[in-house]
Order: C-alpha cells, then sequence, then structure tokens
C-alpha cells in the first residue's frame, strides 16, 4: 500500500521487522521435531543395524572368513597333490601304508624298546646343594 502526504509525493509504506519476542509457538515445534530427527539419523548411522559400528564388525568378520577361505584351498590342493601321487606313484601308496597302516616289508625286523625302571630306583631330590653336584651312580 502506498500512501500519500498531504504535501508531497507517493511513497511505499515502511514494513516494520517482525518482533523477535513474539515468534509463533508452532514454530518451536518445527524445530524439536528437527532436531530430535537429526539426532534420531545420527544415532542410527553409529549403532544401527546397518550403522558405523555394525558394518566395522561385518567387515572384520568377512576378512576372518577370506583367511578360513584361502587356508581351506591351500588345504584341498595339498589333499588333490596327495590323491594325484597315491594314485600314480607306487612309492607314496608304499610310504602311506607304512606311515598310517604300520606296515612293514619282507624281512624287515621291528624293534620295541620299552623304558623300564629298575625296582630299587627312586626319583628323590638331593637334600643339600653339594648333593647335586655329586655324580649320580644309578642313572
Amino acid at each position: 500500500m502506498t500512501r500519500r502526504p498531504a504535501d508531497g509525493p507517493l511513497r511505499p509504506e515502511r514494513l516494520r521487522p517482525p518482533r523477535r519476542g513474539l515468534r509463533r509457538p508452532w514454530w518451536r515445534w518445527v524445530r524439536g521435531g528437527l532436531a530430535f530427527l537429526v539426532a534420531t539419523v545420527a544415532l542410527n548411522a553409529l549403532v544401527g543395524d546397518r550403522g558405523v559400528f555394525e558394518t566395522m564388525r561385518v567387515k572384520r568378520e568377512q576378512e576372518a572368513l577370506a583367511a578360513s577361505i584361502a587356508a581351506l584351498k591351500r588345504e584341498n590342493a595339498s589333499m588333490a597333490e596327495q590323491i594325484r601321487r597315491l594314485r600314480s606313484d607306487p612309492r607314496a601308496v608304499e610310504e602311506a601304508a607304512r606311515r598310517d597302516l604300520g606296515y612293514l616289508r619282507r624281512g624287515e625286523l621291528v624293534f620295541l624298546v620299552k623304558d623300564v625302571a629298575t625296582p630299587g630306583a627312586t626319583a628323590i631330590a638331593p637334600a643339600s646343594p653339594a648333593a647335586a653336584s655329586a655324580p649320580a651312580t644309578d642313572r
């Protein structure tokens, strides 16, 4: 709107700036709701199902599983090589039979050595340091 002073040209009416003390009450609710929403989203980004901490945990688990898979692949390759050798090399078959089943060749002798304690020997600690340095005769 314009107004005309009694003795001057037309000039626009001055608009007053809004008063700071009289804000609308609904604006507080909007600001509070936005603050709550931002806090909820930030908290969910940190500790939610797909948050930072869960992502880091899953990444560590993935690395552990990848290491386990690599170890299993190495073991699988080793077993495949052993199968190939057992199918094609008679010496490998003989070695496996001796190692796993205890087989012997003709003419081989087996000596079993058992450690037998003497009937009068006992394991007693010496009473003095001088006795500890003396040579043992029972051994």
